[in-house]
């Protein structure tokens, strides 16, 4: 049980993660559909993500930071 479940949990991530290639994803969402546990989970994981999104403080930069940025990315390439 424990094994489905953590499979369930990791689908579930994957899907919200965008990891998933569209066939995956379109039968992940038919068996999420399928069963109750799942979809409870899914939603579940949803609000979270929602939620998160919603509260979640994102200070925005101003257009010289992000080039100062950029400039001390272009300094250490491949690394």
């Amino acid at each position: 049980m424990d094994s489905l479940y953590n499979d369930l949990a990791k689908k579930i991530m994957q899907y919200f993660d965008r990891q998933l290639n569209p066939d995956d994803e379109k039968e992940f969402l038919t068996q999420i559909k399928k069963n109750p546990e799942g979809h409870d989970a899914f939603m579940k994981e949803k609000h979270i993500r929602e939620k998160l999104k919603k509260n979640v403080l994102r200070p925005s930069g101003t257009p010289a930071l992000r080039a100062q940025i950029k400039e001390q990315i272009k300094k250490y390439p491949g690394q």
